[in-house]
């Protein structure tokens, strides 16, 4: 079950949050091969976030249960940006990625975890 999360410093309409949820699942569905319908996304926008000026700049936290390659981590790294790009929440330079991987016993659902 991979997570997204994505925090911006611009605000971004509900319409397009929508879609770039949408964008977003796909994208990661179609790199990784994990079920589109299993992946959560995460938008929060108008947060503090600064890069040495006022320009938009964004953060996203890519988290999945188990190891994820680096070729995938390496094409994440191009897609994931290019798509906020496109719906002008931040350019691709002012956008940083976290990769996290965790241990099916570290992630729980429905009142257990992974491993149960």
């Amino acid at each position: 079950m991979p997570l997204i999360k994505i925090s911006c410093s611009n605000e971004i309409s509900e319409d397009t949050k929508t879609a770039m949820a949408g964008s977003l699942a796909s994208a990661i569905a179609n790199t990784t091969g994990k079920p589109r319908e299993y992946i959560m996304v995460l938008i929060e926008d108008s947060k503090f976030l600064r890069l040495g000026d006022r320009a938009g700049s964004a953060l996203i936290e890519y988290s999945q249960i188990g190891e994820l390659e680096n070729a995938r981590k390496s094409e994440l790294a191009a897609i994931l940006p290019d798509t906020l790009r496109k719906y002008s929440v931040a350019p691709p330079e002012r956008t940083y990625i976290i990769f996290g991987e965790f241990a099916r016993e570290n992630w729980g659902h429905d009142g257990k975890t992974f491993a149960e």
